[in-house]
């Protein structure tokens, strides 16, 4: 995952964007939205592994659906950019 990469190249796109005059309403939304999505990504990250350190972890049943389609979400545009693409498989 390449968050700090993505948070690093949207702030830098928004910086460059500004200074050449070309910043678009548009492109402040898509450019922020990349960046609160992946602050809250690492936010998340970083609060499991204090809890998983702490030792203030405790066992759970989890959804595995869910934090795999959490994941794809996440990892959507990475996938597209390496023109890779995901098909569901049905029973």
């Amino acid at each position: 995952m390449e968050t700090t990469s993505d948070i690093s190249v949207s702030a830098s796109g928004l910086k460059i964007a500004d200074e050449l005059n070309i910043l678009k309403k548009e492109d402040i939304n898509e450019y922020t939205n990349v960046i609160i999505k992946n602050t809250k990504y690492l936010s998340n990250t970083i609060d499991i592994f204090s809890e998983y350190i702490s030792g203030n972890s405790k066992e759970e049943n989890i959804n595995i659906q869910y934090f795999l389609n959490q994941t794809l979400n996440f990892e959507e545009a990475n996938l597209k950019n390496h023109n890779i693409k995901l098909l569901e498989i049905r029973n």
